[in-house]
């Protein structure tokens, strides 16, 4: 039986649809893409068993990637119905209707609510997408239901969508940039060439603060692979002359591997050497990629985010921190020192990966709990601002019948505002107290007084079984547990 394009459920169609648009350098990568989509709409349950041997008989294996005019025809097909998915799932939302809602229905149903309607967390509604045409809301719909549940996807498109209205780019472009969402670290970066490059400095690919910490750190023969990075820039604005860049990076490897740093007269590590010769090769396949093409801003985008990764490389193995964020004027990355507390996490995750972790989780931890409490003041009618009580911001719903407000605590208490400004106190004067003798709070495993379980069985007092650990980074979590007793004797 032929598959009924219509009946599918929108994460369906979005997810074909982008299929669709995707180009497989030949029939055993398209065989393997469709395969791969196809069993994770399966996983998700957005396609039967039946229909995903439709889907792939209508991609005929993965040969229909090569009849340009029957994929055109397949495109075609899918947008309409995609519209009409649109359409009719926004008509379902207006008219308050029920059921479970996909991923791809749930994102439709936000676009055309206000912005202070919608809610952030993962599957659920965007508000960045506000303003923007149904073509770049279509696109990042399709981005969605190609990544279904991937916050880190979620959190990149909530990122990029800002920067792409404040730069005005057509539909088609922000389309584009959308598009490559999700793919290996080409995201972090969204360089467009912009139509007025006279006030663009490409010097600023690099702060000054990087060029002094880098030549400290390995000498001032280090510069002429950084300015590589700006001669790039450069070129990609279409101002740059130098048409020997690969020749360029060639001599500055030779330099950067001779350099013995003058701080400990140790030489760069050979795995950061032999990675930039790699990317050297990788360099000239993009370039002339570039130049076949006819300056494509996507190729740009790539080697702009190669090249960055090899300098972030570099300074990372002479402990020098830095990361970048991408230029408002045109995307390209821009590489800038680290903070001190982005300096310690960068620490942490090279030398501790399990604490990294775990910082990861309660800050994902903490997410979910503000989602909570944000559903809790609108759920108690409440408008809901942010504010800094000692040291703490927290969230405070306003009564607007009362004008009472009552701060919304992570442990759950809801508090008038002076009553919380009382616990904050409390805590902050205890932690204050135990400050002052840290002989008797900080105190070593090892130092616990012991017994074995029989003796521990005969005094008297509950006994509570605890995580405990000597290791700050972990407070909270599971670590091994113990039996213990509050035991008050000699």
């Amino acid at each position: 039986m032929p598959l009924k394009l219509s009946e599918l459920n929108p994460q369906a169609q979005a997810s074909l649809l982008a299929l669709s648009q995707t180009q497989p350098k030949s029939t055993k990568d398209a065989k393997s893409v469709l395969q791969s989509e196809v069993g994770k709409l399966v996983q998700a349950g957005a396609l039967d068993q039946t229909q995903a041997k439709a889907v792939e008989d209508l991609f005929d294996g993965g040969k229909l990637f090569k009849d340009q005019k029957s994929l055109d025809k397949l495109q075609k097909e899918l947008t309409k119905v995609s519209t009409t998915a649109t359409q009719d799932v926004q008509r379902q939302g207006m008219r308050g209707g029920g059921g479970t809602a996909s991923l791809a229905q749930v994102q439709l149903q936000s676009q055309d609510k206000p912005a202070a309607q919608q809610n952030s967390g993962p599957g659920g509604t965007i508000p960045e997408l506000a303003g923007f045409s149904p073509r770049v809301r279509r696109a990042a719909m399709r981005l969605l239901a190609r990544k279904p549940g991937d916050e880190v996807v979620l959190n990149q498109l909530r990122e990029l969508l800002p920067h792409l209205k404040s730069r005005g780019l057509s539909d088609r472009k922000c389309e584009q940039l959308i598009k490559q969402l999700g793919q290996a670290d080409v995201t972090l970066s969204y360089f467009t060439k912009p139509d007025d490059i006279d006030g663009i400095k490409s010097e600023h690919a690099i702060s000054q603060t990087v060029r002094k910490d880098l030549e400290a750190a390995l000498g001032k023969e280090a510069q002429p692979f950084l300015e590589v990075f700006v001669a790039l820039r450069d070129k990609a604005l279409g101002r740059g002359d130098d048409s020997d860049l690969v020749g360029r990076m060639d001599a500055a490897v030779k330099q950067l591997s001779a350099i013995e740093s003058p701080v400990d007269g140790e030489r760069i590590s050979p795995h950061v050497i032999n990675n930039i010769h790699a990317a050297k090769i990788e360099m000239a396949d993009l370039l002339g990629k570039i130049a076949r093409q006819g300056n494509p801003d996507a190729s740009w985008n790539e080697l702009a985010v190669l090249y960055r990764n090899l300098i972030c490389d570099l300074a990372q193995d002479r402990n020098v921190f830095i990361t970048s964020r991408p230029s408002s004027e045109d995307g390209w990355p821009e590489l800038r020192a680290m903070s001190d507390w982005e300096k310690e996490v960068a620490q942490i995750k090279d030398q501790d990966p399990e604490t990294y972790a775990l910082l990861l989780l309660r800050r994902k931890t903490y997410k979910s709990i503000e989602k909570a409490i944000e559903k809790s003041v609108a759920d108690n009618g409440m408008e809901s601002r942010q504010a800094n009580i000692l040291g703490r911001v927290v969230t405070i719903g306003k009564d607007p019948a009362t004008k009472e407000e009552y701060v919304f605590d992570y442990d759950g208490d809801i508090l008038p505002v002076d009553d919380y400004v009382e616990k904050r106190q409390n805590f902050l004067d205890a932690r204050e107290l135990l400050a002052k003798v840290p002989s008797k709070t900080e105190v070593p495993l090892k130092d616990l007084r012991t017994i074995d379980a029989d003796a521990l069985g005969k005094l008297k007092g509950d006994i509570e079984h605890v995580a405990l650990t000597d290791d700050k980074a972990k407070m909270g979590q599971l670590t091994r547990i113990y039996p213990t007793m509050w035991h008050q004797g000699q």
